[in-house]
């Protein structure tokens, strides 16, 4: 069964854990939103958060790209900068 469930919006990549004991639910591990592509990771502990990171770096990678979403909507990768990041005028 595969744990990492990747779930597309039209302005970033829910990371989720599919595996909650007892329950059908899943549970949040991080977001990567398109305009700044920074990862906010949710639950710190989760044994997923590494496999996370590796899985947003390679969009993050990507920054500047046009990417069309699973919704169809097309972006433009990180085309803001990071929270904490100031661009020179």
């Amino acid at each position: 069964m595969r744990r990492l469930l990747e779930t597309e919006t039209t302005t970033g990549i829910i990371y989720s854990d599919t595996y909650a004991p007892g329950t059908d639910d899943t549970t949040a591990v991080a977001v990567l939103q398109f305009h700044d592509l920074a990862l906010r990771i949710l639950n710190r502990k989760s044994p997923l958060a590494g496999v996370v990171r590796l899985a947003a770096r390679k969009i993050q990678d990507r920054r500047g790209e046009q990417y069309l979403t699973e919704t169809g909507h097309t972006v433009t990768l990180g085309s803001a900068p990071a929270p904490g990041v100031h661009r020179r005028h």
